[in-house]
């Protein structure tokens, strides 16, 4: 006897033939048992087993069916690529790499160019963006339930490589990745993310901002990079304004034509600080009379100098019978402003990361008061005719007060990301800062302006007749008070508001090294700057 197999679909039959002039006589015979059913890629996990083969050309037992063969399994399509390469699909994902076109579909075959466009792509689509393990410069703003899975080799038909991450940088002063808010889940996967070092002085380096919102991070490495140290504060090269001097007296010692009493000096003020006026030089006084050929100083005295306002110095007495007159006393000096004291505020956090403490100025010092004006002299009378002496100087005008000096600007912070709000998980991830600047020294404060000079008085010896006297010198201004140092930068892996973020697996926060405080204006009790912070993570107050 001989056997044929004959293959129908899946199943299997087996016909027996007798052979030679034998006879046929009948026998049990058992079949042969049937193929499994064929199993189906994704499909059923067993298939039906075919019918049981004949028996003999003798009737026999079919054959038992046979078991279904294994399928595949079903594709879940919340896995990531690192789990199943059958979610790297058109149908689930817009394809980025390097060297593609942001005109293009974001297809496998014709992926677009920038992470930017993949997103865009991505967020209108309610799809995931698949990013070949390149590196792609620009900012990327994430709308909130955007997906962005990193580390696929688009050379190898996009399959997944592990430690391959996908990198992400931007220009320095910029922020590479800003999370906006919103109501659904974000995702970051096999990512580095990295922040350039910052060049403007003060500059802070970010990698990472999260704005309100749940986002998650996962296999991925965010770096800031150095930060700058701040400014000092300005020096202030000029002193403030001087006072102007006062003006001189009148001589007119008996001279004919003119009549008493002689008006003293005018009263002078600071234009810039108009509140300190020099005193009013003293009228002369206008009366005497001739006897033997002599002039004798009569009972009329000269005028006394006004005081310098407000609360300059005194005017001078007014020539007599029995004596001179005095000059005008000297205003007072301005008061020095006062120094400033340093808080320590470690900042705030705001939409664009984070705002140092800069040190604050000084005050300003008080102007100088002006002089007092210098007394008048006697007057005389010459062939019946009443004329005048000489009169007093006006006092000069105080100087004004300088302006208290600048403070010194805050070191720029290092800070891989900033949380302003958001509810975030972080796995089996790295979150490094590196150094952060130092603050900047107060600068010099301004130096008061000088008191003017009192205006002279006037005497040429005439007649024996006293003279006028000077106006009072101006006071000199105050000078501006020492300001305090800026506030250093810190060095953290997170800074936020709300609740810190909780962390998975194998996840590092390692911060670098702080910015020392900037030191108080020089020859000043102004004090330094508070210095930054090293943490893995710091609170801030969340803005009002």
């Amino acid at each position: 006897m001989r056997a044929s197999m004959i293959l129908l679909g899946s199943v299997v039959f087996s016909l027996g033939f007798g052979c030679g002039s034998e006879p046929f006589t009948e026998k049990t015979g058992t079949g042969g048992g049937g193929g499994g059913g064929e199993a189906s890629t994704g499909g059923s996990g067993s298939g039906e087993g075919g019918d049981g083969g004949a028996g003999g050309l003798d009737s026999g037992a079919g054959g038992a069916s046979g078991q279904g063969g294994a399928g595949e399994g079903a594709c879940d399509l919340d896995q990531a690529p690192s789990e199943s390469a059958c979610v790297v699909t058109e149908a689930l994902g817009v394809f980025v790499a390097a060297d593609g076109d942001d005109s293009a579909a974001g297809t496998r075959a014709a992926p677009v160019k920038t992470m930017q466009r993949a997103v865009q792509l991505a967020d209108e689509q309610s799809k995931r963006v698949y990013a070949c393990t390149q590196t792609f410069t620009g900012a990327v703003e994430v709308p909130s339930g955007v997906e962005i899975y990193g580390g696929l080799d688009c050379k190898t038909d996009w399959f997944w490589q592990k430690a391959k991450p996908t990198s992400i940088v931007a220009s320095s002063g910029v922020i590479p990745v800003r999370l906006l808010s919103g109501p659904k889940k974000t995702r970051l996967v096999d990512l580095r993310i990295e922040a350039a070092d910052a060049v403007e002085p003060g500059g802070s380096s970010i990698a990472v901002i999260a704005e309100q919102g749940e986002a998650e991070i996962e296999r991925s490495t965010v770096q800031a990079g150095k930060a700058m140290n701040g400014n000092a504060g300005a020096d202030w090269a000029m002193p403030a304004a001087s006072g102007p001097n006062g003006l001189a007296g009148t001589d007119d010692s008996c001279s004919f034509g003119a009549a008493g009493p002689i008006a003293g000096g005018a009263s002078v003020a600071n234009a810039t600080c108009p509140m300190s006026i020099g005193g009013k030089g003293g009228d002369s006084a206008n009366e005497a009379y001739v006897a033997g050929g002599q002039f004798i100083p009569q009972s009329d005295n000269g005028r006394p100098g006004l005081s310098g306002s407000p609360g300059g110095g005194l005017g001078g007495k007014g020539a007599n019978a029995s004596g001179g007159c005095s000059a005008g006393a000297q205003g007072a000096d301005g008061l020095a402003g006062s120094d400033f004291a340093v808080s320590t505020s470690a900042g705030w956090l705001v939409s664009d990361g984070w705002v140092g403490e800069a040190g604050g100025e000084g005050a300003s010092g008080t102007f100088g008061r002006g002089g007092g004006g210098g007394g008048g002299g006697l007057g005389c009378t010459v062939s019946g005719e009443v004329h005048g002496n000489n009169s007093g100087g006006s006092g000069g005008a105080g100087g004004c007060g300088g302006v208290g000096a600048k403070g010194g600007r805050p070191g720029g912070s290092s800070i891989a990301l900033v949380s302003l709000g958001a509810t975030l998980t972080v796995t089996d991830s790295v979150f490094a800062a590196a150094s952060a600047g130092n603050g900047g020294a107060g600068g010099a404060p301004q130096a008061g302006g000088f008191g003017g000079s009192g205006g002279v008085g006037k005497s040429d010896g005439k007649y024996g007749l006293n003279p006028s006297c000077y106006g009072g010198q101006g006071g000199n201004g105050g000078a501006g008070g020492g300001a305090g140092g800026g506030a250093g930068g810190h060095s953290l892996a997170v800074a936020y508001f709300g609740d810190a973020p909780n962390e998975a697996g194998t996840t590092q926060l390692v911060g670098g090294a702080a910015g020392s405080g900037g030191s108080g204006s020089p020859g000043t009790a102004a004090t330094a700057g508070s210095a930054g912070v090293t943490a893995a993570t710091l609170a801030f107050a969340a803005p009002l």
